[in-house]
């Protein structure tokens, strides 16, 4: 009896990464995420073309600081709350549908201290994905979470370089508005997309 406890609990069972359907879905929404973070943080910079005076340089320079902000506050808050919950879906749903959101009204806005806003509020929200995401990894791959952590980062970082590759595009020849309209629809339907697909396929206990 005494053995029995004292020995320690058999560890569970590794799942493969091949095969595992939940952490393909996550390397999708990294990626998702990367693009729908470097289309405004490459290309905002556009939207304050047409102030000539050095104000321009103010608000660019917020273009950077406040998504860096709202995503350092963002992932402590989310990554508290899940702590709280456990349930991976509502969070990585709703981060994606508030961008959506976002990335609609970014190509409403007419101003520059309301497209910084929107920028803000976007990013706090789809930065939950990542807190969520790496409890997926750390716990259902507690021996290989190294290697896994590795490759959903690495899939975000893809998705900013897909990104920028968007200067190869024929919209460039776009005026710059309208380039950055398009950028803009192109990251919304992706997040719709990325939140449809989450909330039929990506089942976690």
């Amino acid at each position: 009896m005494r053995d029995a406890m004292n020995d320690p609990a058999p560890a569970p069972p590794q799942r493969s990464s091949l095969t595992d359907r939940n952490l393909w879905l996550l390397y999708i929404a990294f990626l998702v995420v990367g693009f729908n973070a470097a289309v405004p943080m490459v290309f905002g910079t556009f939207f304050f073309k047409k102030s000539a005076d050095s104000s321009q340089y103010f608000w660019i320079a917020l273009l950077f600081a406040v998504p860096a902000l709202m995503a350092f506050i963002g992932q402590n808050y989310w990554g508290g709350l899940f702590d709280h919950s456990g349930h991976y879906k509502p969070f990585i749903v709703v981060s994606f549908l508030v961008a959506s959101a976002a990335f609609l009204m970014l190509s409403l806005v007419e101003s520059a201290a309301g497209f910084i806003a929107l920028l803000g509020f976007g990013t706090f929200f789809s930065v939950a994905l990542i807190p969520v995401g790496q409890v997926y990894a750390t716990v259902t791959y507690e021996r290989d979470k190294g290697r896994v952590l590795g490759a959903l980062f690495a899939f975000e970082s893809l998705g900013w370089g897909l990104a920028c590759l968007m200067v190869r595009t024929s919209w460039v020849e776009l005026p710059s508005p309208d380039f950055l309209d398009r950028l803009f629809q192109l990251s919304l339907g992706l997040s719709l997309f990325t939140a449809v697909v989450m909330q039929l396929f990506f089942h976690a206990p």
